[in-house]
């Protein structure tokens, strides 16, 4: 997912979700059912482990494309304005779960939220 900040949008996101995160899931469940069948169940645990780690991957992609019906009409949610710089489009990316630590604090995340 290094892709460079001004060049990932709603059309990077779906391909990750279909290219990445959807092929990283089929494969693991294939090799979850191969251990499985000789008996290695640690291992079968390890892959479901994995899994559910990519199917959240995945969903937080997902809320950032679409809220699911919850604001009729709003579409996507992350509308990158790279003019207003990284800090403005950290929030949403923070707050979808995508970020490995923690960019802003409750109240900054806050406010650049609600001026978006």
């Amino acid at each position: 997912m290094l892709v460079p900040a001004r060049r990932l949008d709603t059309d990077q996101l779906e391909f990750l979700i279909a290219e990445v995160a959807t092929r990283q899931i089929d494969e693991l469940e294939r090799f979850r059912k191969s251990v499985l069948t000789k008996g290695d169940f640690e291992q079968a645990d390890v892959f479901e482990g994995q899994i559910l780690d990519v199917n959240l991957f995945e969903r937080s992609l997902l809320s950032l494309i679409d809220d699911g019906g919850a604001k009729k009409g709003s579409g996507t949610i992350w509308k990158p304005d790279w003019s207003k710089g990284t800090r403005f489009n950290l929030a949403p990316l923070q707050r979808a779960g995508l970020l490995p630590f923690r960019a802003l604090s409750d109240d900054e995340m806050s406010e650049l939220l609600a001026s978006a």
